[in-house]
């Protein structure tokens, strides 16, 4: 946690990844929040709430964020006048949210503080932080003869490291990796006899990468630990980057370099702010948190005080409690590296958001009138959350009977995907596959155009299986499920030849029981009643409001005829 004066202020260590990740494409005069949306150029009024006025600038405000959320088809059909309307209601809910003093909760102003922060940094991010993301011809032409070459290795892995040694010994002694890797190996390569497609350089994975690169062509590596195994790997072939190759590839590598330089400018700039800073450690705070290791997955390790770990100049501070919890949050994504890891990343990254809110601070930007004015936004978005959270939430309440009839009423929507029964024809050509295609659309039986064109034939007496839909392609599912019974498919290309399936049967899914898709209803149910009661709140609240709609404005700005 980050304090600033006597205000808290919250920044998660995820924080700072997604700052890194807006920088990467800052441009100036780069909009950051509501308030930097082009509006028109003087705000009209167009609904008057109460003492709140509706404006043609909230109304670009609304649009420009609905727009920018919306796919191309929804954009095409959607009715921009109920905008209006959301705001008329929002309005509405923040002005009762006022009246209760929700406003002044202390939950919801350490929520706006926060906001606050982060938005001065964003800024202060897009002015200070100029990086030069220019990728030369020659720096494409090195990182291609580096990564693109090409390797293609054999694996195989067991359980444990005398049982890898003995393997090795083997193979060394001239048995044949392949059988001995379909036999025993614990590996996805397994039933390929281990090996690998040959891939570019930078395309394989890095520690079996590493292991291949002390290997001639032929050699088989010793044994090593690898993902709770003991592997063996065997380089099969190396070969030179193809120049050919390069132009195809140029997009990816501009984008790896581009991304290299990036990380290497963002670094050095908050280096640079670091030096500034001048954030003092307490070391015995500290070192509690690492006595405390043994105690990392326990409920007690998070249990810290408001002794501050780090502070700044500015009054900003790390307590030991925020730390411990950020360092917990850490732990269950790095749950097997080492404690001493996972506290350094979580202490980087946590003194790194730190540098910035100090430098953001030291330099104006929590006092900027465009920080504040969308900080006045947040708080408005935060007014009408809090208000559905603490009003309309509670009174949503369900029994058994009401998931029953909705159950009942929605049976099919519930059931199993469908599954099929299939006769199948393998065929080695595409055009081959194509002529036993015509011949069937013109009426030609199954097995008789099959044993006349003498492909591979698989039918349903053979094989009872009855196959589930979903496991399909969708192209080829929505085939299917147009299909008549004893019509055919048209030929699709696979790893075994050109396939055609004949439909012999279909069954339509079992309902799974009301136990395993009551969560399911439950949302639905819940999103349906919140609708209601929130509709039922507000035709109180406009029955009881002053609300003048200026008609002709609208009109205008919509268009008279939209």
């Amino acid at each position: 946690m980050i304090r600033l004066g006597k205000n808290r202020i919250v920044l998660l260590p995820a924080a700072l990844r997604q700052l890194m990740m807006m920088a990467l494409v800052l441009i100036p005069g780069m909009a950051w929040g509501a308030s930097d949306t082009p509006a028109t150029a003087t705000a009209e009024p167009l609904v008057i709430v109460g003492d709140d006025t509706i404006s043609t600038r909230d109304m670009d405000e609304a649009l420009v964020e609905t727009h920018s959320k919306m796919s191309g088809n929804e954009k095409l059909g959607f009715d921009y006048r109920k905008l209006l309307s959301k705001l008329v209601n929002d309005r509405l809910l923040m002005q009762e949210a006022r009246a209760m003093g929700m406003d002044e909760e202390s939950s919801l102003l350490g929520r706006l503080d926060t906001m606050r922060t982060r938005n001065a940094i964003r800024r202060f991010v897009a002015d200070r932080y100029k990086p030069d993301l220019a990728v030369t011809e020659n720096e494409i032409r090195e990182y291609f003869q580096a990564y693109y070459s090409r390797m293609q290795l054999r694996t195989m892995a067991v359980q444990t490291q005398s049982e890898a040694e003995q393997i090795a010994a083997a193979i060394r002694g001239g048995a044949s990796m392949d059988s001995i890797a379909q036999a025993v190996s614990l590996d996805m390569y397994r039933y390929k006899g281990g090996i690998h497609n040959d891939k570019f350089y930078g395309d394989v994975e890095r520690e079996l990468r590493d292991r291949a690169d002390r290997l001639k062509p032929g050699e088989l590596s010793d044994p090593f630990p690898y993902r709770q195994v003991w592997a063996l790997v065997r380089l099969e072939r190396r070969s030179f980057a193809d120049t050919s190759e390069m132009d195809a590839q140029r997009p990816k590598i501009e984008r790896v370099l581009r991304e290299e330089k990036h990380a290497r400018q963002w670094m050095t700039f908050l280096d640079s702010l670091t030096a500034q800073a001048g954030i003092i450690e307490d070391t015995a705070a500290m070192a509690s948190i690492r006595a405390d290791a043994a105690n990392l997955f326990t409920p007690g390790f998070m249990q810290g005080t408001e002794r501050p770990v780090y502070r700044s100049d500015e009054g900003l501070e790390i307590t030991d409690a925020s730390l411990r919890r950020a360092v917990s949050h850490t732990a269950m994504s790095m749950r097997t590296a080492p404690f001493d890891s996972i506290l350094a990343a979580t202490r980087e990254e946590m003194l790194q958001e730190m540098t910035l809110a100090w430098a953001a601070t030291r330099a104006g930007y929590r006092d900027r009138q465009d920080v504040i004015e969308a900080c006045r936004h947040s708080l408005d978005s935060a007014l009408v959350e809090v208000y559905l959270q603490q009003t309309v939430a509670p009174q949503i309440v369900f029994n058994h009977e009401e998931f029953e009839a909705y159950y009942q009423e929605h049976i099919d929507e519930f059931r199993r995907p469908t599954t099929c029964q299939f006769d199948r024809m393998t065929i080695d050509s595409e055009q081959t596959a194509r002529d036993i295609a015509a011949r069937l659309a013109d009426g030609g039986d199954f097995y008789f155009v099959g044993r006349q064109f003498k492909v591979r034939l698989s039918t349903s007496e053979e094989s009872v299986e009855w196959l589930n839909l979903q496991a399909f392609p969708d192209t080829v599912r929505q085939e299917i499920e147009a299909l008549s019974i004893g019509a055919s498919t048209a030929p699709y290309r696979t790893t075994e030849g050109w396939l055609i399936l004949r439909l012999k049967g279909r069954k339509p899914g079992e309902p799974r029981p009301l136990a395993d898709v009551e969560m399911r209803i439950r949302e639905v149910m819940f999103q349906k009643k919140f609708s209601e009661t929130l509709d039922g709140i507000l035709k109180a609240l406009k029955e009881n409001a002053a609300i003048e709609y200026k008609q002709e404005a609208i009109d205008k700005y919509f268009g008279a005829g939209s």
